[in-house]
Protein backbone atom coordinates (compact mmCIF):
# COMPACT_ATOMS: atom_id res chain seq x y z
CA UNK A 1 0.00 0.00 0.00
CA UNK A 2 3.08 1.84 0.72
CA UNK A 3 4.23 2.29 -3.07
CA UNK A 4 0.47 3.40 -4.21
CA UNK A 5 0.62 6.08 -1.34
CA UNK A 6 4.31 7.06 -2.74
CA UNK A 7 3.20 7.09 -5.98
CA UNK A 8 0.14 9.72 -5.56
CA UNK A 9 2.14 12.10 -3.32
CA UNK A 10 4.74 12.28 -5.86
CA UNK A 11 2.73 12.65 -8.61
CA UNK A 12 1.06 15.96 -6.91
CA UNK A 13 3.64 18.55 -7.33
CA UNK A 14 4.70 20.87 -4.20
CA UNK A 15 2.92 23.93 -5.56
CA UNK A 16 -0.53 21.80 -4.94
CA UNK A 17 0.47 19.47 -1.87
CA UNK A 18 1.62 23.78 -0.07
CA UNK A 19 -1.91 25.40 -1.14
CA UNK A 20 -4.26 22.45 -0.73
CA UNK A 21 -2.83 20.43 2.70
CA UNK A 22 -2.41 21.36 6.09
CA UNK A 23 1.08 22.73 6.98
CA UNK A 24 1.91 19.39 8.83
CA UNK A 25 0.81 17.28 6.17
CA UNK A 26 2.42 19.03 3.42
CA UNK A 27 6.00 19.04 6.21
CA UNK A 28 5.39 14.74 7.07
CA UNK A 29 5.01 14.84 2.61
CA UNK A 30 8.22 16.72 2.57
CA UNK A 31 9.95 14.61 5.12
CA UNK A 32 9.10 11.43 3.15
CA UNK A 33 9.57 12.42 -0.13
CA UNK A 34 12.79 14.34 0.05
CA UNK A 35 14.89 12.73 3.19
CA UNK A 36 13.67 9.08 2.55
CA UNK A 37 11.87 8.91 5.94
CA UNK A 38 9.12 6.51 6.18
CA UNK A 39 5.63 7.78 6.55
CA UNK A 40 4.48 6.63 9.82
CA UNK A 41 7.72 8.32 11.69
CA UNK A 42 6.41 11.27 9.93
CA UNK A 43 3.25 11.51 10.82
CA UNK A 44 4.72 10.87 14.45
CA UNK A 45 7.40 13.67 14.25
CA UNK A 46 4.61 16.32 12.73
CA UNK A 47 1.86 14.97 15.07
CA UNK A 48 -0.49 14.08 12.18
CA UNK A 49 -2.14 10.70 11.84
CA UNK A 50 -1.49 8.72 8.55
CA UNK A 51 -4.55 9.29 7.41
CA UNK A 52 -4.42 13.21 7.23
CA UNK A 53 -1.40 12.13 5.60
CA UNK A 54 -3.18 10.34 3.02
CA UNK A 55 -5.94 12.55 2.50
CA UNK A 56 -6.30 14.96 -0.30
CA UNK A 57 -9.12 17.24 -1.11
CA UNK A 58 -10.15 17.16 -4.36
CA UNK A 59 -12.03 20.72 -4.79
CA UNK A 60 -14.22 20.81 -7.59
CA UNK A 61 -15.56 24.37 -10.02
CA UNK A 62 -18.83 23.87 -7.75
CA UNK A 63 -16.85 24.80 -4.10
CA UNK A 64 -14.87 27.90 -5.81
CA UNK A 65 -18.68 29.04 -7.02
CA UNK A 66 -20.07 28.64 -3.75
CA UNK A 67 -17.29 30.92 -2.27
CA UNK A 68 -17.63 33.45 -4.14
CA UNK A 69 -21.56 33.88 -4.17
CA UNK A 70 -20.86 33.57 -0.04
CA UNK A 71 -18.18 36.30 -0.55
CA UNK A 72 -20.71 38.38 -2.93
CA UNK A 73 -23.12 38.03 -0.57
CA UNK A 74 -21.36 38.89 2.29
CA UNK A 75 -20.04 41.85 0.82
CA UNK A 76 -23.39 43.28 0.12
CA UNK A 77 -24.91 42.57 3.58
CA UNK A 78 -22.37 43.80 5.61
CA UNK A 79 -24.70 44.03 8.75
CA UNK A 80 -25.77 39.70 8.79
CA UNK A 81 -23.51 37.76 11.06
Amino acid sequence: MEKGVKAVSEARTSRDIATQCPAGQWMAMNAVAQHGVSIAPACRTFQISETCYRYCPVLSDENEEIADWLERLTANKRSWG
